[in-house]
């Protein structure tokens, strides 16, 4: 038989007194300020990734400018009114889904920005079903390329309260503002996903699009 000698524990127990230790250092991508700068402004949402403000979009404020006698009216906005009659408007009012009428007009524009707006197209929607105003933004979204705006891959949407938004801060490319809400879904922007609609049952409040500053965006 095999005897084992036998070895105090006390030393084994002493030598765990002292553990290892691990250190983990985590550094969120930001770009920070410079030292001793204190007159920083507060960082917009999404900065602490990396992420700056990329466009604000507010599809209202397109149609208005490409449609003036639109209005949203009502203490929440949420009744559509046309608040003109005659050529070449004649007929825009008897649209029974006027907000989805005029966004519908409005994607048809994006196609051709370098065209004045098309005061008639309204004339040719009002008489389409809900399905047949749908399949119509669709369309006219898949149609926009997205690469052909300098729109990132990815990015983080945000709602904004802007009332009377200075329109010097908003996106003025018809083009562009379609494809940023057509192609997102909550708080995220996807370039290559599918086109959706917004919602049009209320009125269509701004959003802001933040992306990543890589100083430009690859062709797919």
């Amino acid at each position: 038989m095999v005897r084992y000698a036998e070895r105090p524990v006390g030393g084994a127990l002493h030598n765990m007194s002292a553990p290892p230790r691990t250190r983990i250092e985590v550094r969120p991508l930001r770009r920070g300020a410079a030292p001793g700068d204190e007159s920083a402004s507060p960082a917009p949402p999404g900065a602490d990734s990396g992420m700056i403000l990329l466009a604000t979009v507010s599809l209202s404020h397109l149609i208005r400018r490409s449609f003036p006698p639109y209005r949203d009216v009502g203490a929440d906005g949420r009744n559509p009114v046309w608040e003109a009659s005659g050529t070449p408007w004649e007929g825009a009012a008897s649209c029974a889904n006027l907000r989805l009428c005029v966004l519908v007009a409005l994607s048809e524009q994006a196609l051709n920005e370098s065209q004045p707006p098309d005061l008639r197209a309204l004339r040719r929607l009002a008489g389409l079903s809900v399905e047949g105003l749908e399949e119509a933004w669709l369309a006219h979204a898949r149609r926009l390329r997205p690469e052909d705006h300098r729109l990132p891959p990815f990015g983080l949407v945000r709602p904004v309260d802007l009332t009377e938004p200075e329109e010097s801060v908003l996106e003025t490319s018809t083009a562009r503002a379609v494809i940023i809400v057509s192609r997102s879904a909550g708080s995220l922007f996807i370039r290559g996903r599918a086109p959706v609609l917004p919602d049009y049952t209320r009125p269509l409040g701004p959003v802001r699009l933040y992306g990543f500053a890589d100083g430009g965006y690859s062709h797919d």
